[in-house]
């Protein structure tokens, strides 16, 4: 049951406008300065993504996690590129008196430019943000201690064999947008933090993964250019998709975020199983609604995509799937011959049954040859059960996937689960 999945037209991300370093003026107070010198800083780890469920922005703030904002019309994003290159513009200004405050105002030749436009003399440095080790430490703290808060993540773990005794495992998360946009422009500004902890059986924890992530500058600029619905539906980071590495165990995922002074705890269970390279196996299944072609490089250095044939999919952190959603189920085999003779023929039989009532709604046997790759003994697979023509009711539901292989030899079944509303 391949499917074609999105039209591969609308699956490229957007190109950005680029400024041109070194055409700038520089006023403050509206008198024209000297400018000593203007140097491309750095080039923000931000892309622009048109996938099958709309336009979004993406942005890495570490090299194994992914931070994107909700959804918007393609012409929206289209006609507000984001501002992508960071430029240093150092000049000296004239002296004044302590406590006094400034006007700036910088012109480029050419582009849109977002900068601070007011700076204070102060006899003392402002006070230094709170530390990431802060941070890390009251997020603990929340892990252990606090109540669930009023931030309700929902987030999906999923577990993927590169080699004996390790897998990686992807992370999920979505955040109501209701609950972590800001109410107002300044609340634009505050910045969020996560912590996503991997507890083993005797409680000890044995993978952490912790990330910040400054809440989108231009807001304090934005007001005087949109509403703050508007700009709060197209800079608020909704969803977060990392990577950590863990050995086989049971596990329990601990998830902490951290707006502001609002908070949202969640928890999510794990089996990795010991990961054999001789032997036949399968993956997690990962749940997806989302899907775009594949190719680019991730935003993240070091985050490896879900890739399948001409693919890539990015799992859901909400399972409750909804009348005209995607369901899309990734899932890798690993098959230990592949390449040697005989040629292998590889199946894989999947189910989905009503937790409730026990009625299978979809049971279906379909060939896997077509996903393998050549020299590869991973297969990717991706399929799409088309909600539409299964008629679920709403309720809870168990999705099931086996392989065999023409040698006889079969994976254990993989289950997870899904809700239709």
């Amino acid at each position: 049951m391949s499917a074609p999945f999105i039209d591969k037209k609308n699956a490229t991300p957007f190109s950005l406008g680029i400024l041109s370093a070194g055409q700038f003026k520089l006023f403050e107070d509206d008198n024209e300065q000297k400018i000593d010198s203007v140097s491309l800083v750095a080039t923000s780890d931000i892309q622009v993504w048109l996938d099958n469920l709309g336009a979004h922005r993406e942005a890495a703030y570490g090299p194994r996690g992914i931070w994107s904002t909700s959804d918007q019309a393609p012409a929206a994003i289209a006609e507000n590129p984001e501002f992508s290159h960071l430029f240093l513009i150092t000049y000296a200004p004239p002296a004044s008196p302590a406590g006094s405050c400034h006007t700036i105002n910088i012109k480029p030749h050419g582009g849109q430019l977002l900068f601070n436009k007011k700076y204070c003399t102060t006899a003392a440095p402002a006070q230094a943000p709170r530390q990431s080790t802060a941070e890390l430490n009251e997020l603990q703290q929340l892990v252990t201690t606090a109540g669930q808060g009023s931030i309700h993540p929902s987030a999906q773990a999923n577990a993927f064999y590169e080699a004996p005794g390790k897998a990686r495992v992807d992370i999920d998360i979505e955040f109501p947008l209701n609950e972590v946009k800001p109410s107002s422009w300044k609340n634009g500004t505050l910045p969020s933090a996560l912590l996503i902890e991997s507890f083993g059986e005797d409680g000890r924890v044995a993978a952490q993964l912790s990330e910040q992530a400054p809440e989108d500058p231009v807001f304090e600029y934005l007001n005087e250019l949109e509403n703050l619905k508007d700009a709060s539906e197209a800079l608020t980071s909704n969803r977060y998709d990392g990577q950590m590495d863990l050995p086989p165990g049971e596990y329990r995922l601990a998830i902490a975020y951290e707006h502001g002074k609002e908070f949202g705890i969640t928890y999510v269970p794990l089996t990795v199983d010991v990961y054999d390279a001789s032997q036949f196996a399968i993956s997690s299944i990962a749940l997806c609604k989302r899907v775009r072609k594949a190719g680019a490089v991730p935003v993240a250095a070091d985050f490896v995509p879900l890739v399948a044939g001409d693919y890539e999919f990015t799992p859901a952190g909400d399972t409750v799937f909804r009348k005209g959603d995607s369901l899309m189920a990734y899932f890798e085999l690993y098959e230990p011959t592949l390449g040697q003779p005989p040629t292998l023929h590889v199946n894989y039989t999947m189910r989905i049954r009503n937790e409730q009532t026990g009625a299978v709604a979809l049971e279906t046997t379909e060939n896997a040859d077509s996903w393998i790759q050549s020299g590869k003994s991973t297969i990717p697979v991706a399929v799409e059960p088309v909600l539409s023509k299964l008629n679920l009711a709403p309720g809870k539901y168990q999705f099931q996937i086996q392989a065999t292989d023409s040698a006889g030899r079969k994976t254990q079944t993989r289950v997870t689960e899904f809700s239709i509303e």
